[in-house]
């Protein structure tokens, strides 16, 4: 079973993406990002990662920057949730690997993401054998 990880500050959102996509995938859902970096930083591993750009306590790029310091190849699973960047932050998310998409959020875009996410066993099957 692939494993989501959301991070976002609006709760419907998350119980919303944890709903829909609970039967599919096992759903991490939190409001604070310090808990998200936590869990990575414990070894926790997720398929996909959505990433809300603009949060209270820390925003999404800024989170996906210490993710990547953490796990560059967890880094590279965050997509980036946004209604809408300002032009800053449209050009950092311009210039890094990781797709976007806009809200509000349309769940079968997600699931279909997670469903062509490469499963990260997978990722970690073929380092050991390497």
């Amino acid at each position: 079973m692939h494993r989501l990880l959301v991070i976002d500050d609006e709760p419907l959102l998350l119980q919303a993406i944890a709903a829909v996509l609970g039967d599919r995938a096992h759903v991490v859902a939190t409001a604070n990002p310090h808990e998200a970096l936590a869990l990575i930083d414990v070894g926790e591993r997720f398929d996909l990662i959505l990433v809300d750009v603009k949060m209270p306590s820390m925003n999404g790029i800024e989170l996906r920057d210490r993710i990547a310091e953490l796990s560059p190849a967890q880094a590279r699973r965050v997509v980036f949730v946004t209604a809408g960047p300002s032009t800053a932050e449209q050009q950092r998310i311009s210039s890094l690997p990781n797709a976007m998409l806009r809200k509000p959020l349309d769940l079968c875009v997600v699931e279909g993401l997670l469903s062509s996410a490469l499963p990260y066993a997978s990722d970690s099957a073929r380092m050991k054998i390497a």
